[in-house]
């Protein structure tokens, strides 16, 4: 049966993903099932061209799509990851469409599949840092003159630009999250919390909260003439815009103005009667009325003024009355109608020279539509046919009251920023988690890992008991960083614990062995911050599933560049002395600590998301800005 997944499911997904990462605390969900501890993981230092055929640093490779690909590679080629904080490190995306001159934009329509689909620009990004909503692109016109942000006093109301194009300001980007968030393709959105950030908008999202708190439900701001019908008489369309202005006139009043001369403004009396006039002039739309009497109307005193409107209903503010020294614009036509299940909407009609509407625009645009019908009155004396139109209603809850939902914002953007080795964590201890010299190829997500130390694994029908996410505790979430998942031993190098012969500094990517467990591994780094440690990625266990042995001799394989060696020749020993520069001997006293296994038990939690990627090579004085975008 036909079916289909709304926006509203997509970008449902998306906030439920984005909520599972809060504390309890601060609105989160209560239960450990319903808390996510993600975790931002780099790894991967052997080339593509070692572990994938065909394939390059040049060329990449697709991520595996299997559970050897999904599941095991991503945890042999781990390095380290950081943990990603709510509110701090997440922002829903929404596609990014720079405003650029010459392009014609999508109106925003309630009936167009288009628009919930984020597959038409219905809204750009301006080099302001500003986000706008089309609302009318003037019949498909280019748009020429870029939106800027309204003043505060108008703030929340759309206005028109020169090149005929309609906008709704929907806020803009602080600087801090532009700098943070903001790709090539996306732009993070963010709609306010209604209990926590309507009284105190976060910093940058002052211009949002506002427009959330102040949108329009069910406003009816555009409209679509789908047949412009013909032979329309009773209209403006013929006259010149230089001359479709008012005329000054001492007597104009609330209910009373005169008309400019034009060769195409027809002057026989009666002939507008029952047309609707709408009046604006450079500062306001001072609004719309209807044309009770038309021609040579008599003043009290019984002076006769030519081309002289009489109007119903009068325009009640008196700051917006037609002005004796004349200017005001005008539009005539046949009088539109809204029926509908919402109250207050009313607009105009725009008519050529040859007789068909054109367009039909909002001047009170309502609220609380869901339908409605638009009507076209014919005026009394008018004659023509044959139009039609429809309303294009605001999306629940109006314009600008929900920015994630209105702009599609089901892509949840993550980003890290990574420098030099890290800080320490307190809880387990170790401080440089990242390495700070080779490379990494591999970037990816895992969720609610477990803390290896403790963990009672699962086998023989053992299933461990899940706590609550801690720092360091035995069947523990993990819930600190930043963490390290490849092996340390505190290497010897001095002479009696290596082969003189055969002197060996280890190098990045060499393949090692144990001697004694048979445990190997590839090296990440040796000795990069002055502990002798040798950081090892890519472990394979041995048959019994041990791994690398206190006092045992590290013997090298292979290099990076396949060069073999014979390990019981070629060897470092994991006992913890150490060689300074100056060449004395640091002696193991029995209690440092010799072998740091991986923070994590490995296999443990979900990954969620991997992404192969060009090398990048790290240092200590550099920052990594990584940014994914997972789209729902």
């Amino acid at each position: 049966m036909p079916a289909i997944v709304t926006s509203n499911f997509r970008v449902r997904n998306a906030r439920q993903f984005v909520d599972s990462f809060e504390e309890f605390a601060n609105g989160g969900r209560e239960t450990v099932v319903g808390r996510t501890y993600v975790y931002l993981f780099i790894g991967k230092v052997l080339g593509w061209e070692q572990t994938h055929a065909g394939f390059s640093d040049t060329v990449i490779p697709t991520p595996d799509s299997d559970v050897q690909g999904n599941e095991f590679e991503p945890w042999r080629d781990m390095l380290a990851l950081e943990r990603v904080i709510a509110n701090t490190d997440i922002s829903f995306g929404a596609k990014r469409h720079n405003w650029t001159s010459g392009r014609v934009y999508t109106q925003y329509d309630d009936q167009d599949p288009t628009i919930n689909a984020a597959t038409s620009l219905f809204y750009v990004y301006t080099a302001a840092g500003n986000i706008f909503k089309c609302l009318d692109n003037n019949l498909g016109a280019a748009s020429s003159v870029q939106p800027s942000a309204p003043s505060a006093a108008t703030l929340t109301i759309p206005f028109v630009t020169s090149d005929g194009y309609h906008w709704k300001y929907m806020g803009s980007i602080p600087n801090s999250a532009a700098t943070k968030f903001l790709t090539t393709n996306y732009i993070p959105v963010r709609t306010m919390n209604a209990f926590t950030e309507f009284s105190s908008a976060p910093d940058g999202f002052e211009d949002v909260s506002t427009i959330q708190q102040n949108a329009n439900n069910g406003s009816i701001d555009t409209f679509v003439v789908t047949n412009g019908g013909s032979g329309y008489t009773a209209h403006s369309g013929g006259v010149s815009s230089a001359n479709r202005v008012c005329a000054a006139q001492a007597a104009a009043n609330s209910t009373f103005l005169q008309l400019t001369a034009d060769a195409g403004l027809i002057e026989t009396d009666d002939f507008y009667n029952g047309s609707s006039i709408y009046l604006s002039n450079s500062t306001f739309e001072i609004g719309i009325a209807r044309i009770l009497d038309y021609g040579s109307l008599n003043l009290g005193d019984g002076t006769p003024v030519e081309r002289a409107c009489l109007l119903s209903p009068e325009f009640t503010d008196a700051t917006l009355f037609p002005t004796t020294g004349g200017g005001e614009t005008y539009d005539i036509g046949p009088t539109i109608d809204i029926i509908g299940d919402g109250l207050g909407a009313n607009a105009y009609s725009v008519v050529t020279s040859a007789g068909a509407i054109s367009q039909i625009r909002t001047w009170k645009n309502g609220n609380n539509y869901t339908t409605a019908n638009v009507v076209t009155i014919q005026p009394d004396n008018g004659v023509g046919s044959g139009a039609a139109a429809r309303a294009i209603i605001a999306p629940p809850g109006g314009h600008g009251y929900d920015i994630v939902q209105e702009l599609n914002g089901f892509n949840i953007i993550i980003a890290k920023t990574l420098t030099g080795a890290g800080g320490d964590n307190t809880p387990t201890g170790t401080g440089n988690n990242f390495p700070i010299s080779n490379q990494y190829r591999t970037v990816g997500l895992v969720a609610n890992p477990f803390l290896k130390t403790g963990y009672a694994g699962v086998g023989s029908g053992v299933v461990p008991v899940i706590h609550t996410p801690d720092t360091l505790a035995s069947n523990f979430y993990a819930n600190s960083t930043p963490l390290h998942q490849t092996t340390w031993l505190v290497a010897n190098t001095t002479d009696h614990f290596s082969n003189g012969a055969f002197a060996w500094t280890p190098s990045q990517d060499d393949e090692v062995i144990g001697n004694l467990s048979g445990a190997k591994g590839r090296i990440v780094e040796y000795n990069s911050d002055g502990r002798a440690i040798l950081n090892i990625s890519n472990l394979t266990v041995n048959s019994s599933a041990g791994t690398f042995m206190f006092n045992e001799q590290i013997g090298k394989l292979q290099d990076a560049a396949g060069t073999t060696a014979d390990p019981a020749l070629v060897f470092v020993t994991a006992n913890g002395y150490v060689e300074d520069g100056a060449g004395s001997v640091i002696a193991h006293d029995g209690n440092s600590t010799v072998i740091y296994p991986p923070d994590l038990e490995e296999y443990t939690g979900e990954i969620l998301y991997i992404e192969n990627r060009t090398p990048i090579t790290r240092s200590t004085d550099q920052a990594e800005d990584i940014k994914i975008v997972i789209e729902f």
